[in-house]
């Protein structure tokens, strides 16, 4: 027996008991009771598939632990159960192996609320059933669903290229490279696409020197897992022809690669259907997984009989819209943003179980009935950011579609600003294509808004679309934006608004120079934007939080030093900061308490004619004695007209 929280090891298996006492009764540290259970972590695994159902609860992925590597299993490990007296539940177990993060089972006291069904009986994703339970998926929603037949593109698209798929029952026969504009081809074919992760490792491209032998057939032994997976997909679905960027673009022809990128939108918007590799890393990780069905079911650990009776279960499943620590690998990936707001229909192969997304419902092997998904129209004219934020991607793109139509910016900005905070969440291989990678989900809004984007920031309304901050500094991208635009970073984004109906004052005007150009490709865009607002510098510092996290605080001063005894603001760095740069700060919005919020901006050339957004701040004034008209250039800086690039 030892105390909870100490720094002793534990050498062998067994089950810690953490005994967390009531408040009232919480006097001393608290209590670990160790029994016996197996010796090592590959014994815990033998018995999850010898069919031990609480060994197989923990022995079931957790995204948020640390994957095991396979000589890991004759290491020891331990069992902490945290025992605790809440509504939220009875407490939790842990797994814990020495230098790994430990993989969580949840105890509760009510009853399991969901038990195994159907496709989830089944130990692979591949099984027969599963595959008919998607078929059925599918189908349904061709059949019956009218709001994902409207949210198709429709007319005579077709990819330039396309992969035509023979199989004989379960076995992929061959992978044939087809030219849609051959007289041969009916360009009203339907077919899929497949939405997946490259990863570090080279795959199989289609180039310039191996087009006319992929003409007549592909070397199937050289296809990923993800592409013979999908390829079987495709053919159980009942459909011939399949779509994957890599093999269907010619990936050393910039001028293929740009003409076909700038159609990505159109093929997974016209798709019959995307398959997406959602729990793969990597091109090689493959749609289908082996997983233990007794994972998904709650075990029963005691029975009540006078007492409440107590479940253990696993509550983290990855799913499609998981976020954090849970993000599938595949939404991690910037490209995927578009692919899932514009397709309007996704087979998404998880990690653990496959699950439906269509515009107008969801469903899973857990729970194969369709629930609907909340949608709403033009006449909603309330633009909610809390609905913006509850929305799937697809919902989001269709309510702003409908939104955009008929009203105005401020109708469908939050839905609009949902996808851009997914985009920026996610990462790019190369710096060159953070706008290629958008362009068609921006486009379609575009066309839809009757609205014109300048290099990222919705034209009619750029004031406040200035005001957008990061939440971790980043780093400047090479890519053709201006710093004032979130294109310029990468790093994670959020919009900043305010009720300027209520406490909230616009304090500057934004301008687009007359030479800018009119084209909405932000390559031939110029970068300049002109702000009239109040200047004052300041003096930026950095404090630490916890975690290894850092405060950036400032002071103003202007020349009198008045503001370095009254002023303490704090700023978000677009990128991390260098101690060298003259700082100021470049007010925007105002309040009567005496709020302050803009950018922060820097002079890039000795004159201070151009300057550089490096981030946005906001702070209070400490002192009543700030407020009056008398006071307002002392303290807030004179009205100066800055050009941002």
């Amino acid at each position: 027996m030892r105390a909870m929280g100490t720094s002793e090891t534990y050498d062998g298996g067994g089950l810690d008991v953490f005994v967390v006492p009531s408040n009232e009764e919480r006097k001393g540290e608290d209590i670990i009771e160790t029994f016996p259970h197996y010796d090592s972590i590959g014994a815990l695994q033998q018995s999850a598939l010898n069919g031990c159902h609480l060994c197989s609860l923990f022995a079931a992925p957790d995204p948020t632990a640390s994957e095991l590597p396979p000589n890991y299993s004759s290491k020891p490990y331990s069992l902490w159960v945290h025992c605790e007296q809440s509504y939220d539940g009875a407490g939790h177990i842990e797994v814990h192996v020495q230098g790994r993060r430990p993989k969580t089972t949840y105890i509760s006291y009510d009853g399991p609320l969901s038990k195994i069904q159907g496709s989830l009986r089944y130990k692979r994703t591949d099984a027969d059933e599963v595959l008919k339970l998607t078929k059925s998926w599918l189908d349904t929603c061709l059949n019956h669903h009218e709001k994902c037949r409207h949210s198709s593109s429709g007319g005579d698209f077709v990819p330039t290229r396309l992969l035509k798929v023979t199989t004989s029952g379960p076995f992929l026969l061959s992978v044939q490279l087809c030219l849609t504009n051959s007289e041969e081809f009916d360009p009203r074919t339907p077919y899929l696409a497949l939405s997946h992760c490259w990863g570090a490792s080279d795959i199989i491209k289609l180039t310039a020197s191996v087009l006319s032998t992929f003409l007549r057939t592909l070397p199937l032994a050289s296809l990923p897992q993800n592409f013979s997976d999908a390829a079987l997909i495709t053919a159980r679905l009942g459909y011939a022809y399949l779509w994957v960027d890599s093999l269907c673009t010619i990936q050393d022809s910039p001028d293929d690669w740009e003409r076909e990128a700038a159609t990505m939108g159109n093929v997974y918007s016209n798709a019959v259907c995307t398959i997406a590799a959602l729990g793969a890393a990597n091109s090689r990780g493959g749609c289908f997984v082996t997983r233990n069905p007794l994972a998904f079911e709650p075990c029963l650990l005691r029975d009540g009989a006078g007492r409440d009776t107590v479940w253990a279960e696993n509550k983290r499943v990855q799913r499609p819209d998981s976020e954090g620590d849970m993000r599938p690998p595949l939404h991690r990936r910037a490209w995927v943003v578009q692919e899932r707001a514009l397709a309007p229909r996704t087979l998404h192969f998880g990690s653990e179980m496959v699950f439906w997304e269509c515009v107008q419902g969801t469903a899973s092997e857990e729970r194969p009935d369709f629930k609907a998904t909340a949608s709403r129209s033009s006449d909603d004219r309330s633009g909610n950011p809390f609905s913006a934020a509850s929305s799937g991607l697809k919902t989001t793109l269709r309510t702003m579609k409908a939104l955009g139509r008929s009203g105005d910016w401020a109708d469908w900005e939050c839905f609009w600003w949902k996808m851009v905070k997914e985009y920026t969440a996610s990462k790019l291989t190369f710096d060159s294509d953070k706008w290629t990678a958008f362009s068609g989900l921006a486009t379609a809004v575009e066309r839809h808004t009757r609205t014109r984007l300048y290099h990222g920031l919705w034209e009619s309304n750029l004031f406040e679309e200035l005001l957008w901050k990061v939440l971790k500094p980043g780093r400047r991208v090479d890519f053709n934006a201006p710093s004032w635009s979130w294109l310029s970073v990468d790093a994670a984004v959020s919009d900043q608004r305010y009720n300027y109906n209520s406490d909230f004052r616009q304090a500057a005007t934004v301008s687009i120079p007359p030479s800018s150009a009119t084209s909405i490709n932000n390559s031939h865009q110029s970068k300049g934007l002109t702000v009239q607002g109040r200047l004052l510098r300041l003096t930026s510092r950095v404090g630490h939080l916890g975690s290894g996290k850092k405060d950036y605080k400032f002071k103003l001063h202007d020349g009198r030093k008045l503001h370095e005894r009254h002023t303490d603001g704090r700023w978000n760095p677009d990128i991390t900061p260098d101690e060298k740069w003259e700082l100021s700060i470049l007010q925007f919005v105002t309040t009567a308490y005496r709020e302050s919020y803009g950018l922060v901006i820097r002079p890039v050339d000795a004159a201070k004619t151009s300057w550089q957004r490096v981030g946005f701040y906001g702070m209070c004034w400490a002192h009543e004695d700030h407020d009056g008209p008398t006071a307002a250039p002392q303290y807030f800086g004179e009205m100066e007209t800055v050009t941002l690039v």
